[in-house]
């Protein structure tokens, strides 16, 4: 009795973590039988070429079995997974718990809950960050979105005609969530525009003097760089010309001076 609760445990994360699309995992054959034969078609298809020739699927489906090892994303860091996870103890902590029991039961499960759980908690670590006024609407949406792939898993496991009082109030809070959302981003496309048509009005209006006001910022800009030029220039010759004035100046201290012959000599 302990291993079938262990499994509907995990697919019960699974479905929790992944989202929606995870249901399917609960119709899904084990894959460890699945393997064994299509190792067996490729070692025979390996030793004798005939046999290779009459089944072609076996070979197409250790090709996949190879792709799909191949194109594994690599693990999350310690440092971020553990981020994640304290993000989903703080903010949905039944979904944590799963997360902590899949760890043990399915490792595959438990990289791709992790991803996806990852990336929502980074993507709303940043808006707090950036001190986003969407972030506390995000983050209840993302909240009431989490709480409605819970119910949604447990009524894929085992059906419940009287659903409804349980998902009716989380949907309409959602919705409201993301109406809230949506006038949040309107009113930021609507600062946006008037300031895009501020500018164009501006652009429109003096063409002319600002045509001409940008050619005398660029001529000021070129002169100054043209006497910044020449100033290094100067520097750079004073400084190539210190050498030979320094080596003159030594050839005539060290050059003997023409003593008068005294009427001793």
């Amino acid at each position: 009795m302990k291993q079938p609760y262990r499994m509907l445990h995990s697919l019960l994360a699974g479905i929790v973590v992944v989202g929606f699309l995870a249901v399917t995992t609960l119709a899904e054959p084990p894959r460890t039988s699945a393997k064994r034969p299509a190792k067996k078609n490729a070692s025979r298809a390996t030793t004798s070429p005939t046999s290779a020739s009459k089944s072609p699927a076996s070979s197409k489906a250790s090709t996949r079995t190879g792709n799909s090892v191949e194109k594994r994303p690599e693990p999350i860091s310690k440092e971020r997974a553990e981020a994640a996870v304290r993000f989903a103890r703080r903010h949905h902590s039944e979904l944590a718990k799963l997360l902590e029991g899949l760890r043990k039961s399915n490792d595959r499960h438990f990289q791709t809950g992790l991803r996806a759980l990852t990336r929502d908690a980074e993507r709303l670590a940043k808006m707090s960050e950036r001190k986003d006024d969407r972030y506390p609407v995000s983050l209840e949406l993302w909240k009431l979105d989490s709480r409605i792939r819970l119910e949604i898993a447990r009524l894929s496991m085992s059906p419940d005609q009287n659903f409804e009082p349980r998902l009716r109030p989380l949907m309409e809070k959602r919705q409201a969530a993301r109406v809230q959302l949506v006038k949040m981003e309107l009113q930021r496309t609507t600062e946006r525009l008037a300031k895009f048509d501020e500018e164009l009005k501006t652009l429109q209006s003096g063409s002319d003097g600002l045509v001409g006001s940008e050619i005398e910022r660029l001529k000021k800009m070129m002169a100054a760089r043209v006497r910044l030029k020449s100033s290094r220039e100067a520097t750079s010759n004073e400084t190539a010309a210190a050498p030979k004035k320094r080596k003159l100046s030594k050839s005539k201290v060290s050059r003997p001076a023409n003593s008068p012959t005294t009427s001793a000599d």
